[in-house]
């Protein structure tokens, strides 16, 4: 997760079901400044004892929605913008896209 830190301007992050194996692993996010939303369900990580979401808001401090729920709790309904769809629009990835998350 390394190569995410110069993209300063991430602000939606979806890692859900990758092979995220600890909470130390996540600790490279919190150079992302803009980073607001992010989504690590399914992975490894989120099945462990040590895994606690106010430890994660706190190291990433502008972090606001980590899997789908607010900092106070609250049920997250995200737009489909969030990722990358609009209304009525195609819903497939394109070969770079895809290139790109299997990277992640």
């Amino acid at each position: 997760m390394k190569h995410l830190i110069g993209n300063e301007q991430i602000a939606t992050l979806k890692l859900a079901n990758n092979k995220i194996e600890s909470a130390d692993d996540i600790k490279v996010l919190a150079g992302l400044k803009n980073l607001k939303n992010l989504d690590l369900e399914g992975n490894p990580c989120c099945e462990k004892e040590e895994y606690k979401r106010e430890d994660i808001f706190e190291m990433i401090p502008g972090l606001e929605v980590l899997d789908m729920v607010t900092k106070d709790g609250d049920e997250f309904v995200s737009d489909l913008e969030d990722y990358g769809l609009e209304e009525g629009g195609e819903d497939e990835l394109d070969e770079d896209e895809e290139a790109a998350l299997l990277e992640a």
